[in-house]
């Protein structure tokens, strides 16, 4: 199997589960790092920069999420990937706060972290080859570089038939042209086309609505680009326009990462591997994410805006209620409950829940979130093993009363001749009860003797 050149760093305190990932991840990478405490982490990390950091939470010295802060301090591009149990699951939030690329819950299952890494090292390569035709560039565009960080605004006036007419502002224009390359030239000669046709279109609204238009527009050459602002206002002379361009290719990169960065928020919350509902003092439900709601037979929008009380099964609603009612009343933080859904088909399932709340600016309910496990199974498993010690508890009693009902004499007994139990008749024979015949040597009872006879046939046994 080919393995991929990276280098991983597995940080646990557990050493068996911590043994059982890097087995499992030396397969396919070529150099597998391990720790057992955030401290020895961070030392490793600083030392062998691996790309991806895998990290348990609850750890000695130092968390895995205040490790992780230090990493990202050191190295903002690795890639972190938080595994924890189900109880740990409040540090969700603050994990993807922090940037962690996934969010495993531990026992980690095999399938979902070769998934995770696999595609963490997909994002890797395609960084990479990113930088690589970055720097292949880097000599043509070292002077609009240098032209986009000392961009000011610029001021062009056009006059009534399009022409520029004058310039203010730096010299060093980010514009990728000289200002005189404008001045005393029609715009529709020498801009774009499509930034020609939306001039025209805003200068149109300008002189109709007699208020300041504005627009954004990009700027591509062969090695270059730029995001723009422009301001249209009429010029003091009633015909010609102010055009005040501003360069804000930095805002729209920040824009863009910004929206990225809600997009992986809300894909790790939807594809979360446990239901989650954020419920207001109502009790109507304000979001729910896609395994929640499929878990339960219903779309995100069945279910947004409509009660909760809805999925809760008939029989255990009263109690549910009270208990969640309480927990508004008192703000009680990290309750957990266990009850019944209902899902739209009409099956149940056992859920078992954590909840926490979060509160407005007057130091109310704003709302109730909660993390839901479907625990059928553990339930279903626990019946089970109630119904085989019920059996084995009936089965016990029905042979006891077999045996001591026999009128044949019926003893057991050990390797050393000591009587385990014996039956009523071997005990009246005795002249004894049952209880007391427990411990004694079989043949101090049987044949009244100090040792067992040579033609006792246990001598022989």
């Amino acid at each position: 199997m080919k393995k991929y050149d990276i280098t991983i760093l597995i940080v646990e305190d557990d050493t068996a589960g911590l043994h059982l990932v890097k087995t499992n991840l030396a397969r396919r990478i070529s150099n597998v790092i391990t720790a057992v405490d955030g401290r020895e982490g961070l030392k490793k990390f600083l030392k062998h920069k691996p790309s991806i950091v895998l990290t348990d939470i609850e750890m000695p010295f130092l968390n895995g999420l205040e490790m992780s802060t230090e990493i990202l301090k050191d190295c903002p591009d690795t890639k972190i990937v938080v595994m924890s149990a189900y109880e740990d699951t409040e540090y969700f939030v603050q994990a993807i706060d922090l940037g962690a690329e996934s969010f495993l819950i531990k026992p980690l299952e095999s399938v979902k972290l070769n998934h995770v890494i696999k595609k963490l090292i997909s994002e890797i390569h395609k960084d990479e080859e990113l930088i690589k035709k970055q720097k292949e560039l880097e000599a043509s565009e070292m002077r609009f570089r240098n032209v986009f960080k000392s961009m000011k605004d610029m001021v062009f006036v056009l006059d009534k038939n399009d022409v520029f007419r004058e310039f203010y502002g730096s010299k060093n224009s980010s514009t990728f042209y000289e200002p005189k390359y404008f001045l005393k030239k029609d715009q529709k000669k020498i801009m774009p086309k499509n930034l020609s046709d939306e001039y025209l279109k805003y200068k149109k609204k300008l002189f109709l609505k007699k208020t300041t238009q504005s627009f954004e527009y990009e700027l591509v050459n062969k090695t270059a680009s730029g995001w723009f602002s422009a301001n249209l206002d009429i010029h003091e002379d009633g015909e010609s326009v102010v055009a005040t361009v501003r360069e804000i290719t930095e805002q729209k990169q920040f824009q863009e990462k910004l929206i990225q960065s809600e997009m992986k928020f809300f894909d790790l919350f939807d594809n979360a591997p446990d239901m989650y509902f954020a419920v207001n003092s109502e009790g109507n439900v304000i979001n729910v994410n896609n395994f929640g709601a499929e878990s339960l037979g219903y779309s995100k929008d069945e279910l947004i805006g409509d009660s909760v009380w809805k999925i809760v099964y008939k029989e255990d609603l009263e109690r549910v209620q009270k208990e969640v009612s309480d927990i508004l009343k008192q703000k009680v933080q990290g309750t957990e409950l266990n009850f019944r859904k209902i899902r739209k088909d009409g099956s149940v399932l056992f859920v078992h829940e954590k909840t926490s709340l979060t509160f407005d600016e007057t130091g109310d309910v704003a709302e109730l979130r909660i993390i839901c496990r479907d625990v059928t199974i553990v339930k279903e498993l626990e019946q089970q093993k109630e119904e085989d010690h019920q059996k084995i508890a009936k089965a016990k009693v029905e042979w006891e009363k077999t045996f001591d009902n026999i009128d044949d004499i019926i003893a057991i007994v050990d390797e050393n001749f000591n009587i385990i139990r014996a039956n009523k008749a071997f005990a009246e024979m005795c002249n004894l009860q049952t209880k007391e015949m427990v411990d004694k040597k079989c043949y101090e009872v049987f044949h009244k003797m100090h040792k067992n006879p040579d033609y006792c046939k246990l001598h022989n046994t």
